[in-house]
């Protein structure tokens, strides 16, 4: 049995009513994001086998990022390279002050010793 046109546009409209996300006006907000691709290239020979090895992959920085983590990574060494030498210096300032300390040290127990008269162990 065939359906009157009355009756196909009544069921269309019925059909439209029901689902508002399949709207005709929206099919190219739908499909933007496909048409904005850049079209994929396959340089394939007829039995499926590449013509060419693919690219390798690229890293994901750019090459003004990459120069900037290597500076940073170079500052960074060059900090640890200054903070061992500040360290050097300091125990080189700090070690003949320590000497000196320490022979005064024991230069004023010898004399302590000495006025109590427990000088030597040598009689």
């Amino acid at each position: 049995m065939a359906m009157s046109p009355a009756r196909i546009r009544r069921r269309a409209q019925t059909a439209r009513g029901r689902s508002s996300r399949l709207d005709a006006s929206g099919v190219g907000a739908q499909l933007s994001g496909m048409t904005k691709r850049s079209p994929i290239e396959l340089d394939m020979t007829p039995d499926g086998q590449f013509r060419s090895p693919p690219p390798p992959p690229r890293s994901g920085l750019p090459w003004l990022a990459r120069i900037g983590l290597g500076a940073a990574v170079v500052a960074a060494l060059a900090g640890l390279v200054a903070g061992a030498a500040l360290a050097l210096w300091l125990v080189s300032i700090l070690l003949p002050v320590a000497i000196l300390a320490a022979v005064i040290a024991w230069l004023a127990f010898r004399i302590q010793l000495w006025r109590l008269g427990g000088g030597s162990s040598r009689s």
